[in-house]
């Protein structure tokens, strides 16, 4: 599992973790706020980066500042980053597993 937070305009995190899991699948959860941005999911393979496919949002629970935790499940190969843009005074919090 790994954690990280995105905030303002745009950002990036490279999470170094593969796609791949025990499980066969891995998962995305978020709270806070996007500011109106697009948080998207790439995985890298041979060097080229490409959008995670047929991702699902799931809505689960509220976190502690009351905002509703959603969660991104898919299955793909590769390396996983996230990327925010396009936002305006965002501040998410993301947790891969």
């Amino acid at each position: 599992m790994a954690k990280s937070n995105l905030s303002g305009s745009s950002g990036t995190w490279a999470s170094g973790l593969e796609a791949q899991s025990e499980k066969g699948y891995r998962m995305l959860a978020y709270s806070g706020s996007l500011g109106g941005g697009t948080l998207r999911v790439y995985t890298t393979v041979d060097g080229v980066e490409t959008p995670v496919p047929d991702s699902k949002l799931h809505a689960t629970k509220l976190d502690d500042n009351d905002d509703v935790i959603q969660q991104l499940i898919f299955a793909t190969a590769g390396v996983i980053t996230v990327k925010l843009t396009g936002a305006s005074g965002a501040n998410v919090d993301l947790v891969l597993a």
